[in-house]
């Protein structure tokens, strides 16, 4: 799919153009918006929803820090080792995955990425996901992350559909040390395919099926932020 990076607000295009390629390879093409959190406020409660198969688990809030606060290849790891295989799980796990990930201002170290992929990259993901680690040399990433990290305070998520081998879920993070213009605190999202057949969750593919404007009137906000 082609990857097209959408604004509402300033263009950082040099940026950018760097993460876009990250999050194209790493996350299948996946489109990861920025924009400015109305009013600078939480996300909202969510609306009632039916996902493809009803969650035995619908009580139970996802925890936003699932692994450990560090954003850390061993925190995705631990995650991975930790997350139940529900829905809830997904969620938590795909939160982790994407916090690791980052922004066009904060992009994971070079050495990690091989390490995270090769223990999370399920057997039969896309071409983009498979095929990262042979293309992150190309991408220009430093040993350390640099700049502002992606937070599950006042994130949330949303099931958006779940069956006996996989659950695709949306995943709404802000940055609460970047802000538009007018002050609000900007926000990040994507949509992650996650697999369980194998017994562990695995990434499988990623999309942008999700904007960030939806999100935040539907998302379930996590029980815990990091």
């Amino acid at each position: 799919m082609s990857f097209e990076p959408q604004f509402r607000y300033r263009r950082r295009w040099v940026r950018w153009i760097v993460a876009g390629i990250l999050v194209l390879a790493l996350a299948a093409g996946a489109l990861t918006w920025l924009q400015g959190r109305r009013d600078g406020a939480a996300a909202p409660s969510p609306t009632t929803t039916t996902s493809t198969t009803a969650s035995p688990t619908a009580a139970r809030v996802a925890n936003g820090c699932l692994g450990g606060s560090a954003i850390t290849a061993q925190t995705v790891l631990t995650a991975q080792q930790q997350a139940q295989l529900d829905d809830v799980g997904a969620a938590e796990f795909a939160a982790t995955v994407y916090r690791w990930l980052g922004s066009d201002e904060s992009l994971p170290p070079a050495d990690e990425v091989p390490v995270v992929l090769g223990a999370i990259t399920a057997p039969d993901a896309t071409e983009t996901v498979a095929g990262m680690a042979d293309r992150v040399e190309e991408l220009g990433l430093t040993d350390e992350r640099q700049g502002p990290p992606s937070s599950t305070k006042g994130g949330g998520y949303y099931i958006e559909s779940s069956n006996e081998d996989e659950v695709v879920v949306s995943v709404l993070l802000t940055i609460p040390e970047m802000k538009d213009e007018a002050g609000n605190v900007m926000a990040t999202a994507t949509t992650f395919t996650l697999d369980r057949s194998s017994g562990e969750w695995q990434l499988e593919d990623n999309s942008a099926d999700r904007q960030i404007s939806d999100l935040e009137e539907i998302a379930q906000p996590f029980s815990g932020g990091c």
